[in-house]
């Protein structure tokens, strides 16, 4: 089986590990804790990075930071991974699912439309690498006192025009998952340059402890242990130090793609302009007269040995919603068919030329019995 993902291992990263275990700082707040987020805060151009234990974790602690309670809404998009939609059920708070458009960006009359005496914040989800044009929901937000969090746990390193993803809105979050461009296992990291909402980040991942050496264990808030050890740190600062040949590598497994595919190159990863996409995951979106066979390719690859995976589902179809009062503006048909209609293809530093050819040949055979 030619897996969807297989972590990447980076040329220090057994050596940092090691010094972790070789100084006995195993736990959080170490060395490698001090060098991550001092380089992944320049890598994006923001003030302050805090690391977490996960992407999902991030979200929940912007949403704590930004003051978001209960019966607060926040902005989502309906084509969307879960977990934005997770950590609002966290924090008590409704969603409000929005459509996007054909780029996947939510465009201002639908956000305008969305908007109420209640919005609190706004999640953008840059998904698959592409990332969504926050840029141009920053001013209708800024009037509205409504904050930004960018979802960037799938697009370390894009931009939009010359911002780096996670330096845009008020806070960025990213995602350490192994099957992320970096990888550390687990772990995530918020990026932010107010430094209100990073000392609450700070405070709220720490169990809500005093600030300063002696600890008095009196806790004004509920707190969370939401920290990431120094041993995750080392291997993401392992990664953080060769992400430009990380990103270059993954370009060139999505161009083999494109190469062997020509006949469907406009299924690829999207490109928009003023925007530097990067490969995630090899997206492949079936053009309309094939959308129908969505589904049963995934079923053939799997039984060729490939894996792939679809497109996340539609909020408006997550159960678990139901009974979160969310509401959704506007029709959802843009994002709905956007999430029908594709499915994500091997993807990994490693994987073969030959595997490529494979997979690409499997596709095209699919195809041509289906059209």
């Amino acid at each position: 089986m030619i897996p969807i993902s297989i972590p990447f291992i980076a040329p220090n990263q057994k050596k940092y590990v090691n010094d972790c275990l070789d100084m006995n700082w195993i736990s959080a707040f170490g060395k490698y804790d001090k060098k991550l987020t001092k380089s992944f805060s320049n890598f994006v151009g923001t003030n302050y990075a805090s690391t977490c234990s996960n992407g999902t974790v991030a979200i929940h602690l912007a949403l704590l930071a930004c003051g978001v309670k209960k019966d607060d809404e926040v902005i989502i998009p309906n084509f969307n991974g879960p977990y934005s939609a997770f950590a609002i059920t966290y924090v008590n708070a409704n969603p409000v699912i929005v459509d996007v458009d054909k780029n996947w960006d939510i465009n201002l009359s639908n956000l305008q439309k969305a908007i109420t005496s209640k919005t609190k914040a706004l999640i953008v989800t840059h998904l698959y690498g592409v990332p969504s044009n926050v840029s141009k929901l920053k001013d209708i937000c800024k009037e509205n006192g409504i904050f930004i969090i960018e979802d960037c746990a799938e697009a370390h390193g894009a931009k939009i025009g010359n911002n780096v993803v996670g330096s845009i809105g008020d806070i960025g979050t990213f995602s350490f998952y192994a099957n992320k461009i970096i990888a550390s296992g687990e772990g995530g990291i918020l990026t932010t340059s107010n430094e209100d909402l990073y000392e609450k980040i700070e405070y709220f991942k720490n169990q809500t402890f005093n600030k300063g050496p002696i600890k008095t264990f009196i806790h004004d808030d509920p707190g969370y242990n939401y920290r990431m050890s120094d041993i995750h740190c080392a291997i993401a600062y392992a990664h953080l130090e060769v992400i430009d040949e990380i990103l270059e590598k993954r370009e060139m497994i999505l161009q083999k793609y494109k190469s062997n595919l020509s006949m469907y190159a406009d299924s690829f990863q999207m490109k928009k302009e003023k925007i530097k996409t990067v490969n995630w995951v090899t997206t492949f979106q079936l053009p309309n007269s094939l959308v129908h066979l969505r589904n049963q390719l995934e079923i053939y690859l799997n039984e060729n040995g490939i894996q792939s995976r679809k497109f996340f589902a539609p909020m408006i179809d997550q159960p678990f919603l139901l009974d979160c009062n969310g509401t959704h503006s506007q029709d959802l048909v843009n994002s709905t068919s956007i999430a029908n209609s594709g499915l994500y293809l091997p993807t990994y530093i490693g994987i073969t030329d030959k595997e490529i050819d494979f997979i690409c040949k499997k596709i095209e055979l699919f195809l041509e019995n289906k059209v």
